[in-house]
């Protein structure tokens, strides 16, 4: 509330309002809006020919911006079938353009997911909301490429998971830039910011930060 009342014009777009309800005014969001931080996200050494990855595409909106700016070659991963048609339907007619009607982890499985929009989480399920998924390993999904330019990861907790899998299996190498959203509540706000902290500390070895809004976004480029 003292943010609010200090800096009067901080929330001013629907946008704004959206991020800060979601996180109820965190310092990192707040930071985020004041630094008119939300075009670090697309801000990345990418052409027509790079090869990016959107884990967690939801409707598309991050994968039509990033495209629309470099022309780059984009693989799409939403494994809800609804929003998974969306970006199917959406870029029918871009052939650089690949989406896929699954996530990533590590491991072949079929899993119940929340489904509830961009906050659609493998956490806190309810029954009402709940539908079979499917995850694929992430050492079969790279094997299929030499190297990926970006990788942008938006999962709600998947990518805990994820990213331990990538660095156990030495796999860090073949990306140049990890762009990751941590999420604190899931798994749990309890064991969150330890998994963040051991995957922060393994990455550091291949790459290094170059921003940080902590349990927000954050950027990793391969030294």
């Amino acid at each position: 509330m003292y943010k609010r009342i200090k800096s009067p014009n901080l929330i001013d777009s629907a946008y704004k309002k959206n991020l800060c309800t979601m996180y109820k005014f965190s310092p990192s969001i707040i930071k985020w809006v004041e630094d008119k931080a939300y075009n670090k996200i697309f801000d990345h050494p990418l052409n027509e020919m790079s090869v990016v990855m959107d884990v967690g595409g939801f409707t598309g909106n991050w994968t039509e911006k990033i495209y629309n700016k470099y022309g780059c070659n984009v693989i799409v991963y939403e494994p809800v079938l609804e929003y998974f048609s969306i970006i199917k339907n959406r870029f029918i007619k871009n052939d650089k353009i690949i989406p896929h009607n699954y996530g990533l982890g590590k491991e072949n499985k079929e899993i119940l997911i929340n489904k509830r929009g961009e906050g659609s989480t493998i956490y806190n399920k309810k029954n009402n909301l709940s539908e079979k998924i499917k995850i694929k390993n992430i050492q079969e999904e790279l094997s299929q490429y030499s190297n990926i330019d970006l990788m942008s990861i938006n999962i709600e907790g998947g990518e805990y998971e994820l990213l331990d899998c990538i660095l156990s299996n030495n796999l860090t190498s073949k990306i140049n830039n990890i762009q990751i959203e941590f999420h604190e509540r899931f798994p749990s706000s309890k064991e969150s910011p330890k998994l963040r902290k051991d995957i922060q500390d393994r990455l550091s070895h291949s790459h290094e930060l170059t921003y940080c809004y902590p349990f927000y976004w954050e950027n990793w480029t391969l030294k």
